[in-house]
């Protein structure tokens, strides 16, 4: 009688056992089915939202494999897989924090340019608006410097700084061109108060004079600030001329 108890317990314990196994091995089997699933589901995903979908299924398979008993066949079986698992995973994850830093940059350079395009709206400017205007620039363009090859979004980052670049070059050339035609222009009116104080009584003293500043006036670039006023000028000094 002792010995069929002790049989039956020692049954009993083969049947836990086997019990166990069998979970064990069907919690195994079915987180690396859900792994193999979530995989394909981030390398296919069209957006973050559904990256970040998978990412949440691979973390929930890989504490499914971590929580199956180690004593079991499974156990012993997932431990083994689960540190590739988990180097795979920290893999993945170290690229959707890559895309966030690279996205945050482009956003960051969009809002710049976006700035500085809407203080150019509405020309002529002076020449603290162009400056302003290529700080602005300067600032987008830094933003995008800091994308290195083979970063995430590189080739749209480059793009972008193509377009940036080029978008500056021309802030820089108006700027020079308002600076050089506002000097221009200060400069034809101070011959112009000087010939009006003090004109000279030769005739070609006086002509010479005139077209000195019919010739300043002709350096003033269109599309800058000064450039009515020159023209308003320089109409008056021909007349003047032809008399």
């Amino acid at each position: 009688m002792d010995e069929f108890e002790d049989a039956r317990r020692r049954v009993a314990r083969m049947d836990a056992k086997v019990f166990q196994e069998k979970n064990a091995f069907t919690l195994l089997i079915e987180a690396e089915n859900v792994l193999g699933v979530a995989k394909q589901q981030y390398e296919q995903a069209k957006n973050a939202q559904e990256q970040k979908k998978a990412i949440a299924s691979m973390q929930a398979a890989l504490d499914t494999l971590e929580q199956i008993p180690r004593e079991t066949l499974a156990g012993k079986t997932a431990q083994v897989k689960l540190s590739a698992y988990e180097r795979d995973f920290g893999k993945v994850t170290n690229n959707i924090t890559g895309n966030r830093q690279t996205e945050s940059l482009i956003e960051a350079a969009k809002v710049f340019a976006l700035k500085a395009a809407q203080v150019l709206q509405n020309p002529p400017h002076l020449g603290q608006k162009w400056q302003q205007a290529e700080k602005l620039w300067l600032e987008a363009i830094e933003r995008l410097q800091k994308i290195q090859v083979g970063e995430p979004l590189y080739l749209e980052a480059q793009k972008l700084l193509a377009a940036y670049q080029s978008n500056l070059g021309i802030v820089q050339s108006r700027k020079q061109a308002e600076t050089e035609s506002t000097q221009a222009l200060n400069k034809a009116n101070e011959q112009i108060q000087r010939l009006v104080a003090y004109p000279p009584t030769d005739r070609n003293q006086f002509k010479g004079e005139l077209m000195g500043i019919i010739n300043e006036l002709k350096t003033v670039k269109p599309g800058t600030s000064a450039y009515a006023e020159a023209q308003q000028l320089l109409i008056s000094a021909q007349q003047r001329l032809q008399q």
